[in-house]
This record gives C-alpha cells, sequence and structure tokens, in this order.
C-alpha cells in the first residue's frame, strides 16, 4: 500500500514538475504593449477661449506647464428665462 502511494505522489509531483518545466520553456518573451514616451508629443494646436471674466485664454502661452482644459455644455433650455 505504501509503495503504490509513493508511485501515486512521485507521479503527480513528476507531472506538475514537467508542466511547470514546459510552461518556462515555451513560453514567449514578454513584450512592450504600453505608449513610447521616447519621442515627445506634437504641440496642441493654438486654441482661444474665453474666460468667464471676460478675458481671452490662449493655450500657446501655457508652455512647460500642464493644462487641463474643461469643456461644458448645457441644454438650451437652461438659459431661457421661465417666468
Amino acid at each position: 500500500m505504501n509503495k503504490k502511494l509513493f508511485t501515486i505522489g512521485a507521479s503527480i509531483i513528476s507531472l506538475l514538475a514537467l508542466g511547470v518545466l514546459l510552461t518556462i520553456l515555451l513560453a514567449k518573451p514578454a513584450t512592450f504593449r504600453g505608449t513610447s514616451y521616447a519621442e515627445p508629443f506634437p504641440p496642441a494646436p493654438e486654441i482661444q477661449l474665453t474666460k468667464a471674466d471676460g478675458s481671452t485664454f490662449h493655450l500657446s502661452a501655457q508652455t512647460e506647464k500642464i493644462s487641463l482644459i474643461f469643456l461644458v455644455t448645457l441644454p438650451a433650455q437652461i438659459f431661457v428665462q421661465q417666468p
């Protein structure tokens, strides 16, 4: 009984080791799948916007800065005054 149990256990361990070995040997090498930052991004197109205080915003004046431009569109019903 012990010899049979030992043989079964050794077989299972051998199959697991063989599976791990085959996985390691047949695995493809990892490849880069992200975005390459080797080249700088092209500059953003010129944008002129009117700020809430009435002054003009020029995107080209924001060099060497990170700019987040948030645009909001609202339904026309909000601008209509209701009696």
